[in-house]
């Protein structure tokens, strides 16, 4: 409704308002002018009767409700109603406020104009105390909200009526999935008996803080401290209990693993057999372990007391005891620092001890410094007793070392013997064997001989070529041959090694298996006849019986470190299926004197011998093993050119040899030929051989007869001499000639002794000669020398 202004009142009954009556009375017109207040609506406002008068009703309420109370009371002045009820907040001079609850009526004043009359009850301290409620109530709400902790309730048949989220989410639950059940559903089987009996102590006003096992909705476990309370009304009747929970699972295991540690600290210490002792600062001793008791036979509180452990320290080692409990309170040493001292017990006995010593004395725990002592007499005797142990032997293996390489050096110098008796006697051999050749040429000259001799002579022949070749391969195993590197064909040397060494491998075979191509290599032959060598024994020992031993060669492009300057290599594997090496044994395999053998078998020095021979060839040695499997051996080595494709005319290919059949040219008619050898037979059987082929014939056994003969004026026009013989060999007495009295040579061989001659350019025929070979040689020689 609109407010007109209006300056008029109308009049009412005076009297009615002046009446002495508790209840409020204001009226005013539709203006909501006020026309009456009684006394009591003028204290209720803080104010004068005659100040309300002709003010407006709007006014005295905030404005913020002054629309709602014009749309209140609008029907009574439409006069579409006739009573009109609701509570209206008024405002005071001062600001305060006051509630009233109004009945609003319309009546007609003695002018006839209509008027609005308000019976006012004041409720101001109704409202202001359910305002305190609801605030109350909010906070309240607010709390079991926010607290951390579970709030939980139940009634007095131990059901639950609230729980907080908190609580909830606690044992996994929402809030109303725990109202309505049991309250021991929520309680773990383990404690559920004991549990059993709280509601009997709530109903008897017992409130109590126990820590409680509580059992999560997944079947886990919760331990929470609860204070419980009971609830009762306003009769003093048991209505329920209310409990605030908190969760301390975390608590609880430290304080189960604490008691845990505790028990097992306790139990360490008791069984300890180190004396851990507890002192002051000032050095009393306030606790000792009960190893005091084993040690030096009196308990820690016995008759000699805590003190009478440290008096047993001896005199001379107190004062380094004392600067290190000193050092260890002023906190300038530290735990990791040792402090040794010697103890004498009550028997008589001095025990040597190790301590250290922590600081200790700020932990609320302990509040000392511990002392931790350590017997280390069996110890220290002991180490003393390894020391002199670990001299001794030292002492012994020096000596063992000194042995072992003395016998070694005798191996070695046994077989450097052998290898000298096996040239020798494969030089004598080799004699035999000419003498053999040189007759069955003279009788292969018989103009007379029938087909059948003819084929026998043959058979001769290749029987001494069969033994010339026997010998080539035993002087190399015997070490008789060059020392200088040559230029050979692996897979023709392995061809010949394995036929010899057939035997020496027992009943273990070997499979060949050559690369399609010659593998040309450039290195000392008998060197890698011994690596060869070796690497089959080691094969054959690892093998069982009727094993088979893989041995390969191949061609390839290498890494240029291990091969030749234009990456070609040669690689040579051997294969065993035996009882293969592990991974410790195989990365000691190449050690000088390592050996998984008896010292009676095996020296030690095999695989150290192969790396050394192949590292100085400029190769590489690779082991390969696994037990139960095997072990592969693989040398690699830098591939060499073709002899054919060498540039090196300083360095021959080989020893002139020669099949049978007629001379490329005949000899010098009544040519003289001098013929020197120590060996009479060999001697004998050449001259007869040469005579035959038409030359004149001297003859002498040792290089200085030979001279005798050139001084004494024997004019010869080539000297066949061998190369091996005492006094001089054919070498000098070679060079010796051809200077002074200027008659070339023909030097005869049976070994690996050929390779100085050919370096001198002096023409070289190998024994046993075959066929015109020596004829050859020297009418070649009698060429060179005419030139």
């Amino acid at each position: 409704m609109s407010i007109p202004s209006s300056s008029s009142r109308p009049a009412t009954g005076r009297s009615f308002f002046e009446a002495p009556i508790p209840l409020a009375l204001l009226t005013f017109d539709v203006a909501a002018l006020i026309l009456e207040a009684n006394e009591p609506f003028a204290r209720m406002m803080g104010q004068d009767r005659s100040d309300l008068l002709g003010r407006s009703l709007c006014d005295l309420v905030p404005a913020a409700d002054t629309d709602a109370l014009v749309a209140k009371l609008a029907p009574l002045v439409a006069g579409g109603a006739d009573l009109v009820e609701d509570v209206a907040q008024f405002i005071r001079p001062d600001a305060s406020t006051c509630w009233a609850r109004l009945f609003a009526k319309r009546f007609t004043g003695d002018d006839a104009r209509p008027c609005l009359i308000l019976d006012l009850i004041d409720i101001d301290e109704e409202v202001r105390a359910r305002e305190e409620l609801r605030a109350s109530e909010e906070r309240y709400r607010l709390i079991v909200h926010l607290a951390r902790e579970g709030i939980w309730t139940i009634d007095a048949d131990g059901f639950t009526s609230f729980a907080n989220e908190q609580m909830a989410a606690m044992l996994g639950y929402e809030p109303s999935e725990m109202v309505g059940r049991r309250y021991l559903d929520f309680i773990h089987p383990d404690e559920r008996g004991e549990a059993g009996d709280n509601l009997d102590r709530r109903r008897r006003g017992i409130a109590e803080q126990v820590v409680r096992k509580l059992q999560k909705r997944d079947g886990g476990a919760v331990w929470a401290l609860t204070s419980t309370g009971p609830i009762v009304d306003d009769d003093g009747q048991f209505v329920g209990a209310v409990a605030m929970v908190s969760d301390v699972t975390e608590a609880r295991h430290a304080q189960m693993a604490l008691e845990a540690s505790e028990g097992r600290l306790s139990a360490l210490l008791e069984h300890s057999w180190d004396i851990i002792a507890v002192l002051d600062a000032d050095g009393t001793v306030r606790s000792v372990s009960s190893a005091v008791s084993r040690i030096f036979g009196f308990a820690p509180a016995g008759e000699r007391g805590l003190s009478g452990v440290y008096d047993l320290v001896l005199d001379e080692d107190m004062p380094a005891l004392a600067e290190a409990l000193r050092e260890t309170a002023d906190g300038t040493r530290g735990p990791d620092t040792p402090v040794r001292f010697r103890a004498r017990t009550p028997q008589g006995a001095v025990r040597m001890f190790e301590a250290v010593t922590q600081n200790l004395l700020d932990d609320p725990t302990i509040r000392g410094i511990v002392v931790n002592s350590r017997d280390i007499t069996d110890r220290v005797r002991s180490d003393e007793a390894l020391h002199e142990h670990a001299r001794q032997l030292a002492e012994l293996s020096a000596a063992s070392q000194q042995q072992r390489l003395e016998v070694e050096l005798q191996r070695a110098r046994r077989l450097e013997t052998i290898g000298r008796l096996v040239g020798g006697v494969a030089h004598d051999f080799n004699n035999l064997l000419g003498v053999i050749t040189n007759y069955a040429e003279v009788l292969a000259s018989d103009p007379a001989l029938g087909a059948e001799a003819e084929r026998d002579i043959d058979a001769i022949r290749l029987a001494t070529e069969r033994g010339s070749l026997l010998v080539r391969r035993l002087l190399r195993l015997g070490g008789d041959e060059s020392t200088e590197p040559e230029t050979f064909d692996l897979n023709a040397l392995l061809g010949e090694l394995l036929a010899l060494a057939g035997r020496a491998l027992g009943t273990v075979s070997v499979r060949f298996t050559p690369d399609r191509e010659a593998c040309w290599v450039c290195t000392r032959r008998s060197e890698l006849e011994q690596v060869v060598l070796n690497l089959l024994l080691n094969a054959r020992d690892a093998s069982g019986e009727g094993d088979v031993v893989e041995v390969a060669t191949a061609r390839g492009w290498l890494d240029r470190r291990t091969a030749g300057s234009d990456g070609a290599a040669v690689v040579l594997a051997v294969s065993d299926h035996g009882t293969g090496m592990s991974p410790e044994v195989q990365a000691l395999a190449t050690e000088p004197f390592f050996t998984t053998k008896s010292h009676e078998s095996g020296s030690g020095l095999g695989l150290t011998t192969v790396l050394a021979t192949v590292e100085r060839a400029g190769g590489t040695l690779h082991l390969e093993s696994k037990r139960d499997v095997g072990t592969t051996a693989t040398i690699v080595l830098p591939a060499a050119l073709p002899p054919h494709d060498l540039d090196r005319p300083d360095v021959p290919t080989q020893v002139m040899r020669a099949s049978p059949g007629e001379r490329s040219g005949a000899a010098s008619a009544g040519c003289r030929v001098l013929v020197v050898d120590d060996d009479r037979d060999m001697l004998a059987s050449t001259v007869r051989a040469l005579r035959f082929a038409g030359y004149s014939v001297l003859a002498a056994p040792s290089g200085a007869a030979a001279l005798q003969l050139l001084d004494a004026g024997a004019a010869p026009a080539v000297i066949v001499s061998d190369i091996r013989m005492p006094g001089m060999s054919g070498v000098d007495l070679a060079s010796r000639v051809r200077e002074a009295y200027g008659v070339p040579s023909v030097l005869v061989t049976g070994g690996a002794d050929a390779v100085d001659a050919m370096r001198s350019g002096t023409p070289v025929v190998a024994k046993p000669f075959v066929g015109n070979a020596l004829a050859e040689a020297i009418d070649r020689a009698l060429m060179a020398g005419a030139s």
